[in-house]
């Protein structure tokens, strides 16, 4: 159990760090550029926020891979529902409060969530034994 967990959060992390450095930082710099902090054209993230949400949003699908499924190809469904209810929210609710926030970011960062989700399920729950 713990060899999925630490693979399923290296390859969470891994993949997720990719994403947002050949893809969003591009991305959001050309749709939604003031609110970025950007320096020599690098994000610059607030480590603390972003430690506390890669550990509780982790941890969550985690369980819904290991606690709720019975099958590698359920783990990924799972995963994958729970990508969209999560990133949908995140994505939904900048689409609704902020000016500069389109459809584009919204319908890339959910089917994001639901990708990178549902890999990591799949990654979990195949290396639980």
């Amino acid at each position: 159990m713990i060899k999925a967990y630490c693979l399923g959060l290296l390859t969470f992390v891994t993949i997720d760090t990719l994403w947002i450095k050949y893809f969003v930082l591009n991305f959001y710099t050309k749709s939604i550029p003031d609110i970025l902090s950007i320096a020599n054209q690098n994000l610059i993230a607030k480590k603390e926020p972003a430690i506390l949400f890669y550990f509780i949003f982790y941890n969550c699908l985690f369980y819904f891979c290991i606690k709720t499924t019975s099958s590698l190809q359920e783990s990924a469904l799972n995963g994958a529902l729970l990508g969209l209810m999560t990133y949908s929210t995140y994505a939904l609710t900048n689409h609704t409060i902020m000016k500069q926030w389109s459809w584009s970011l919204s319908i890339t960062d959910i089917l994001w969530g639901s990708f990178i989700c549902s890999v990591v399920s799949l990654v979990i729950y195949g290396s639980k034994n």
